[in-house]
């Protein structure tokens, strides 16, 4: 799908994506018999056809980023480090009330599992999910500002999956805050590599927070 078409189509399309991914992840790690390498092998493999759907706009991002970094990157990193912040401090706040996200948790306890996950998470979870929640609205023919958030608000949910009680949907504000502080890049720049970057940096430093 690399046409123009409206934001209801490309959010079918994200979340398309994001369920045939799941559904391809339990499968190989099924035949394998290793939920983590599952993982692993599943979302290369999404990466990958998902690179193949979209490598004319990636090759001409790659080909542009150095430019686009030289233009955005201050306002980008400042935008972005301000509401990562504020989604670290209101997470570690609910923490505090006894409230813990259910997507963290579970990350922590497949790291725990096996150290391989911390390339899953640092990595190919960033890099999976700029390309499912991010790349398809670059052709969206929706206003700009309403598309910026409305993948940011599909990211946020997906990040919600796996809550057991209601009281943890209150996580939906920090998610929302790091949606769109993860987002900002591709927002500002219409580089998908931008808010990779940004999206990585964040996963790598809540990995090395956690490892301490």
């Amino acid at each position: 799908m690399t046409k123009k078409s409206n934001i209801l189509m490309n959010f079918i399309y994200s979340f398309s994506i994001f369920i045939v991914t799941s559904l391809l992840t339990t499968y190989v790690g099924s035949i394998i018999k290793n939920k983590i390498f599952g993982y692993i092998l599943g979302y290369l493999i999404a990466i990958l056809l998902l690179y193949i759907i979209y490598r004319k706009k990636i090759k001409f991002d790659f080909k542009n980023f150095k430019d686009d970094f030289k233009k955005y990157g201050l306002n980008v990193f400042i935008v972005s480090s301000i509401l990562i912040v504020l989604e670290v401090a209101l997470s570690l706040l609910f923490q505090h009330f006894g409230l813990n996200s259910a997507n963290q948790s579970y990350g922590i306890d497949l790291i725990n599992e096996n150290k391989f996950m911390i390339l899953y998470c640092v990595l190919l979870s960033p890099v999976f999910e700029e390309l499912c929640f991010r790349l398809p609205y670059h052709y969206s023919t929706s206003n700009k500002i309403l598309t910026y958030i409305v993948y940011s608000c599909i990211f946020a949910f997906t990040h919600l999956m796996g809550i057991t009680d209601l009281i943890s949907l209150v996580y939906v504000i920090p998610y929302l805050l790091l949606a769109f502080g993860v987002g900002y890049g591709f927002y500002k720049s219409d580089n998908i590599l931008m808010s990779t970057m940004i999206h990585i940096i964040n996963n790598s430093l809540a990995i090395m927070l956690i490892l301490i």
